[in-house]
């Protein structure tokens, strides 16, 4: 899959079939659309695309305001969210930074200039609840009007259930919250997995409940680093949830977050 950010870059294709979103966690319902996506594509013979927004709008809307229970927590990092696009085949994906510019333009322009001038699109394929534009005026309604206009197809497709439960990045964030990790990988249709730097950490695990002193066979903790606090509530699940591991912990980095994970290892010679 490739990757721009921004618009300006040769070696965007010219024409595409296009979805939106922030897509955060990858889940089932995103999968169904990017299935959906990457068969018009090849119908039509252009490359499928996802356009998606970094930081999260929400989060951009939660600084300007100083609001900072506005901005969901990540169900998963941004590089892992590349890596599951790629997994769904998607061919190139669009990443536009969310800031003042985008937040006021209006749904009008973003047609003209992003859809259409930026990204030549063939076919734009949106879910039900999507909404776009300066104060989320622009609707299907309004997109499917200017597909007609200027000559690219517009479809919807409608919410993706499991069991009667609509699949969404906010059931996943809150199966989590709650360490119920099966309902969450039922959502994600995968086991739940997130990745970070490795980084190292104070030492002090390995003191705690050695068998004799200045043996530093307690507790090995692995720390890992994160732009953001990738967690529903800048929490993890519940320490039964996870294989291997006994306890989560946060502490403040000199510059993002870091998370480190405490497990007593039991020889097996």
């Amino acid at each position: 899959m490739k990757i721009f950010r921004g618009l300006r870059h040769p070696g965007i294709a010219p024409g595409c079939a296009l979805t939106i979103g922030n897509f955060d966690g990858v889940h089932r319902g995103h999968q169904a659309m990017l299935a959906l996506l990457n068969n018009e594509a090849a119908h039509r013979g252009v490359p499928s695309c996802v356009m998606t927004f970094e930081p999260h709008p929400r989060d951009y809307f939660a600084a300007v305001t100083g609001k900072p229970d506005l901005a969901p927590a990540r169900v998963s990092t941004f590089r892992d969210k590349l890596c599951e696009l790629a997994a769904c085949g998607v061919d190139q994906c669009i990443v536009l930074p969310f800031n003042a510019a985008l937040a006021s333009q209006p749904p009008q322009a973003f047609i003209d200039e992003v859809l259409v001038q930026g990204l030549g699109v063939r076919y734009v394929l949106v879910g039900d609840d999507f909404r776009f534009g300066a104060r989320r005026a622009g609707d299907y309604a309004m997109l499917d009007a200017a597909g007609i206009a200027q000559g690219f197809e517009v479809a919807r497709m409608q919410s993706y259930e499991v069991h009667g439960l609509r699949v969404s990045s906010t059931e996943v964030r809150a199966a989590l919250d709650e360490g119920r990790m099966q309902d969450a990988a039922r959502l994600l249709g995968r086991p739940y997995s997130i990745s970070g730097h490795v980084v190292h950490g104070r030492k002090l695990g390995r003191a705690l409940a050695e068998t004799a002193p200045g043996k530093a066979d307690g507790f090995r903790t692995l720390n890992l680093r994160f732009r953001a606090a990738p967690m529903p509530g800048s929490r993890l699940p519940a320490a039964s949830s996870w294989s291997r591991c006994t306890a989560w912990v946060m502490r403040p980095w000199p510059a993002w977050p870091t998370w480190a994970c405490a497990h007593r290892w039991t020889p097996t010679t």
